[in-house]
C-alpha cells in the first residue's frame, strides 16, 4: 500500500497549507478514530487527501483546486440525510474510518446524525479523474452534501461542542480499498439542452414525470432543485410526492418533506431543461430528442395509449429493481433506456 499524503489547514478561513504528512493508512486511520476534540466553536483545524503543486506562491502553497495534483482519500459528507447505521451498512465491504461531525444530533440539524466518512483510495487520482467521476460518485455513495466533491476541500478533523459530546462517535472497517477508477465516467458528448419553457405539454410532463420517476439522487440540494424546476414547469405538488416517494427520487424524504419544500420552492431561472438534462445525466441520454418526441406527437390515441402502458411496465420494473435494492442494501449498476425504435415496434404488432 503507498503511503497517503494528508494535507493540514488551521482554519476554514486559510487557503494556506499549515503542514503536509505522508503517512500509512493504519496510522492516519487512529488520527481519527482516536477522540473528538471539545471546543465551543465549528471552525478548527482541517484536512483533505491532496497532494499539492509543490511551487510557492507568495511564500506559501495555496490550497484551491489549480494546484492539486493527485488525490489519495475520498471523503463524504453526510448532514442529516442519512443514518450513521445505514452509511455503515452501505459501504461495509469497504476499508474506511468515519466520525460525526460538529452538528451532529444538535438542535440546528434537528437532532439528525451528522457524520463523515473517510475511505482511501486502491490508487491516487488525478484532478481530471476525479472530476470525470464526480456524478457516480455521488449516485453510489448516498445522500452527501454535494461540496463532498469539490477539489482541495477540506474537512474538519473531529470536534464537537462539551454539550454533544456524549453523541459523538467515531468507527472503522475492514474492506477493500476503494477503485476510484471503476466508476462510470461522465460523457463528454452528452447532450444537454438550454430552454424554458412556459407552456409545456401535457404529454411532454407525463413523459418527463415518468422519466423521473425512476431516477434515484445522490444528495439533498438536486432534489430541491428538481423542486423548483417541477413547480415551475406545471407539475402538481401531487406530482412532486409521487416522484419522491412513490418513485425512487429521494426514499429518505416523506410528504410532509416535500409539501414543506414545495411551499418553499422559488428557483425561478429552474425550469423543464432542468429536468430534462437530469434525466439524460441519470441514464436516458435520448430522453426527449426531437426524433422521440415527433414520433409521439404523430401516434393516434391509441397508440400512445400503448406507449404509456409500455413505458409504466418499465418504470414498474424498474422500481421492483429499486426495491431490491433498499432491502439488500447494495448498490445495483443497472441504468436503462427506453428505446424509441422498438416502442414502435411494439405499436405496430399491437395495432
Amino acid at each position: 500500500m503507498y503511503k497517503l499524503h494528508i494535507s493540514y489547514f488551521s482554519s476554514i478561513y486559510d487557503n494556506k497549507i499549515k503542514y503536509t504528512d505522508d503517512t500509512t493508512w493504519e496510522s492516519f486511520k487512529s488520527t481519527i478514530i482516536n477522540k473528538h476534540t471539545v471546543t465551543n466553536k465549528k471552525d478548527f483545524m482541517l484536512f483533505n487527501g491532496m497532494v499539492f503543486k509543490d511551487t510557492l506562491n507568495d511564500g506559501f502553497v495555496r490550497r484551491c483546486a489549480d494546484n492539486v495534483q493527485a488525490i489519495t482519500l475520498l471523503i463524504l459528507d453526510y448532514d442529516g440525510d442519512e443514518t450513521v447505521n445505514s452509511i455503515k451498512s452501505r459501504l461495509g465491504g469497504y476499508e474506511h474510518a468515519g466520525y460525526t461531525s460538529y452538528s451532529h444530533h444538535t438542535e440546528r440539524k434537528d437532532f439528525k446524525d451528522c457524520f463523515r466518512v473517510v475511505l482511501p483510495l486502491k490508487c491516487p487520482i488525478t484532478l481530471e479523474e476525479m472530476k470525470e467521476r464526480k456524478d457516480d460518485i455521488a449516485r453510489w455513495a448516498g445522500a452527501i452534501d454535494e461540496t463532498s466533491t469539490d477539489i482541495s476541500r477540506g474537512f474538519y478533523l473531529p470536534s464537537c461542542s462539551a454539550e454533544t459530546l456524549q453523541y459523538a462517535e467515531t468507527w472503522d472497517n475492514n474492506g477493500e480499498f476503494l477503485d476510484l477508477l471503476s466508476f462510470t465516467v461522465k460523457s463528454a458528448n452528452l447532450e444537454l439542452i438550454s430552454f424554458n419553457e412556459t407552456d409545456v405539454s401535457d404529454e411532454k410532463l407525463a413523459m418527463i414525470k415518468e422519466a423521473l420517476s425512476v431516477i434515484t439522487l445522490g444528495y439533498e440540494p438536486e432534489w430541491v432543485k428538481v423542486c423548483w424546476a417541477m413547480k415551475n414547469a406545471g407539475f402538481t405538488v401531487n406530482d412532486f410526492i409521487d416522484v419522491t416517494c412513490n418513485g425512487s427520487l429521494m426514499d429518505s424524504k416523506s410528504v410532509e418533506d416535500c409539501q414543506k419544500r414545495w411551499q418553499k420552492a422559488d428557483g425561478k431561472t429552474t425550469n423543464t431543461g432542468y429536468l430534462v438534462n437530469l434525466i439524460r445525466k441519470h441514464g436516458n441520454p435520448e430522453f426527449m430528442k426531437k426524433q422521440q418526441v415527433d414520433n409521439f406527437k404523430k401516434l393516434k390515441p391509441k397508440e400512445k395509449n400503448i406507449v404509456k402502458e409500455i413505458v409504466q411496465e418499465f418504470n414498474t420494473l424498474a422500481l421492483e429493481e429499486i426495491a431490491i435494492e433498499k432491502e439488500e442494501k447494495s448498490k445495483i449498476k443497472k441504468q436503462s433506456t427506453i428505446n424509441t425504435v422498438d416502442i414502435m415496434n411494439r405499436i405496430k404488432k399491437g395495432i
